[in-house]
């Protein structure tokens, strides 16, 4: 079954100025994200906050959903530049021959699980403050792992799929994910996508009315740390409902053929977008970034690790009082 047709030369001029643009956003993408990540984790205060570990793991998808889009980029630029004559004859050739759809396997559910995965920690704290500040930072990197690995369960199913079915496709003129993923698998991953973001922006509604009306925080200090932070991710959400879901929807029921190529070019702004929202919206973390940039191991952000750790025990002291006399 021939899946694809020889382009014309309008055709593959257009498709590689996308390949550019794809290529350009996605190394900005991954390296500016990785660059935040290696700020956040190698500098004291914010590598042992449980929040900025949550928010590592949500600037990690958003950072590999670009270096996807930064392989992509490369190998459609390579390919068209050579002539781009070369035949996939079956889905395994396919898949595992063009290594951008193994990472575009991992990185369409894993953006969606991102965005749950921030809501239900948000979620979390918001209706459990004393019980979610006695947990250790171990607490974060469990969610990000987990988080994760749910991501990549869809790489052996493929894999099988096409070891065993081995399919003819006969595709000319490149090799997309659609045509070296199951068919009827596809749909699954990009509705776990859609699904995430949907869950995690409605989610926001009960954590909106967690924050406002949760009388139980006992210490003004952190109940402004947990509104700010809360409202940070917020403003991430409504980011990735204009600049991911309205775009993936459109993409999805083909509403505007002319301009899927736009929608995609969007979808990938968002995680720069998010990246100076976390950045300047947190003096901990803008001088955590600060810090690495200069070189300078200890940044005074004016608290202390000492400090936040006393105050630490001090919460977990006084909400275990207050709040859960008895903790199973």
């Amino acid at each position: 079954m021939n899946m694809s047709r020889e382009f014309t030369d309008v055709e593959i001029s257009n498709v590689q100025r996308f390949n550019i643009i794809y290529t350009i956003e996605g190394f900005c993408l991954a390296s500016i994200n990785l660059f935040l990540i290696i700020s956040i984790l190698s500098n004291k205060y914010t590598s042992g906050c449980k929040e900025y570990i949550i928010v590592c793991g949500k600037v990690f998808a958003d950072g590999f959903y670009g270096f996807a889009y930064f392989i992509h980029g490369i190998c459609g630029l390579i390919s068209y530049s050579n002539g781009y004559y070369r035949f996939y004859y079956d889905r395994l050739y396919c898949l595992f021959h063009e290594f951008y759809n193994t990472l575009f396997i991992i990185a369409v559910p894993l953006t969606g699980l991102s965005i749950t995965m921030v809501a239900i920690d948000r979620f979390i704290a918001t209706l459990k403050p004393g019980r979610y500040y006695s947990l250790g930072k171990m607490y974060s990197w469990k969610m990000n792992i987990c988080m994760i690995s749910i991501a990549f369960v869809g790489v052996p199913i493929c894999y099988f799929h096409a070891f065993t079915v081995r399919d003819i496709l006969n595709v000319k003129n490149g090799c997309g994910v659609n045509n070296a993923v199951w068919p009827v698998f596809w749909p699954y991953l990009r509705s776990l996508r859609l699904a995430g973001t949907i869950f995690g922006i409605l989610l926001y509604i009960p954590i909106t009315i967690n924050l406002f009306c949760n009388k139980s925080l006992p210490n003004s200090k952190y109940k402004q740390r947990l509104r700010a932070i809360t409202a940070t991710i917020g403003l991430t959400s409504i980011v990735e409902f204009f600049c991911f879901f309205v775009p993936e929807i459109f993409i999805l029921f083909n509403t505007f053929p002319e301009y899927s190529e736009y929608c995609y070019f969007v979808m990938l702004s968002k995680g720069i977008i998010n990246m100076f929202i976390y950045t300047f919206r947190h003096r901990e973390v803008k001088y955590a970034v600060k810090s690495l940039i200069q070189r300078k191991p200890n940044v005074q952000i004016g608290i202390s690790t000492a400090q936040r750790q006393s105050e630490n025990k001090s919460t977990r002291m006084t909400s275990h009082a207050r709040m859960y006399p008895i903790l199973t």
